[in-house]
């Protein structure tokens, strides 16, 4: 099954095959969802390819709730991130009509490109990072509260991610989206940061481990989450 496939790769950081694992999840939720419940894909195909993630990516943090395994497991989300962000890009450059909820997200960024049929309202580095960092702290605290909405945080990013990348190479042509990839990478960098050390804490209170070096490690990796927040946003703005 995919959910155990996609831990056994998380343990052994497999990170090649998660990528595959990521693209698998996207194609295949998009087809059940444009099979059975067309009107409603745009959100829909965004629920049923997070799915098969839901029980991987609680169940590693759940089972160790240590530093050095929350870093190891950047580098897992990142992975079904870049897989699934490959998928929804190429669906959207085939099917844009499937992604209007995503499209809402950045179509003022097209309307500043000057790519037509969008509105224009550029903003500054300041507005992004206070967007950016409160979406930081909320994904920090629902992580710790309700344990890792990873799956579906993660899965609805690289929608937003894909379905830009899509939109823009069939208006622009293929080079254009790479322009955007060092930004993004480092404000996804940062969401996932978030939502790893909140599910980690909240792990620890419940299983007493409360040495201070646990806690400091924690908050190394945290604060590296808040400047990739940060780095992002300048990137975008620069």
């Amino acid at each position: 099954m995919l959910p155990e496939l996609i831990l056994d790769e998380e343990r052994t950081s497999s990170y090649h095959i998660l990528i595959i694992a990521g693209l698998i999840t996207v194609f295949t939720g998009f087809g059940l969802v444009q099979y059975f419940m067309p009107s409603n894909i745009s959100s829909l195909m965004v629920v049923a390819a997070s799915i098969p993630l839901i029980y991987p990516l609680m169940a590693y943090f759940l089972q160790v709730e240590k530093a050095d395994h929350v870093e190891k497991g950047v580098g897992a989300y990142l992975s079904l991130f870049a897989g699934q962000v490959i998928a929804f890009t190429v669906l959207a450059y085939l099917s844009p009509e499937s992604f209007t909820h995503q499209i809402s997200e950045f179509e003022s960024v097209l309307g500043t490109m000057g790519i037509t049929g969008y509105a224009v309202n550029p903003v500054g580095f300041t507005e992004i990072f206070v967007n950016n960092i409160s979406i930081f702290f909320m994904i920090t605290a629902i992580s710790a509260l309700i344990g890792s909405a990873g799956a579906i945080v993660l899965t609805w990013n690289a929608s937003v991610m894909g379905a830009f990348f899509g939109i823009l190479v069939r208006e622009t042509g293929w080079a254009t989206p790479f322009a955007y990839v060092p930004h993004a990478t480092l404000e996804m960098t940062g969401f996932i940061i978030a939502g790893l050390v909140g599910t980690t804490a909240s792990a620890s209170i419940y299983r007493e481990h409360l040495s201070l070096q646990h806690w400091k490690d924690l908050s190394k990796l945290y604060i590296l989450g808040i400047i990739a927040v940060a780095l992002g946003a300048f990137l975008e703005t620069a």
